[in-house]
């Protein structure tokens, strides 16, 4: 993916889950520890849960997107095994 920079790529993550289902961090703090460490930007969540609002989240720098899980939680997927 670029970014329309001559020749600039965009780095980022497409598969984060956050507390808001079953990861261990928020959504603010995966943003900053990928932008300023990583120098991420963009994060697309993909959490099993639809409460992503993309505006509140994105950050200065740091696009937050709102993706889609094929299953709608882990014991869904666990039992379509």
């Amino acid at each position: 993916m670029t970014n329309g920079r001559a020749g600039g790529w965009v780095r980022g993550l497409i598969h984060l889950h956050s507390t808001y289902s079953d990861g261990k961090s928020s959504i603010r703090g995966l943003s900053g520890l990928a932008r300023d460490v990583y120098g991420y930007e963009y994060l697309v969540f993909t959490d099993h849960a639809d409460c992503l609002d993309r505006a509140r989240f994105s950050q200065d720098e740091i696009d937050v997107w709102p993706g889609r899980n094929a299953f709608g939680s882990a014991s869904e997927a666990r039992r379509r095994q």
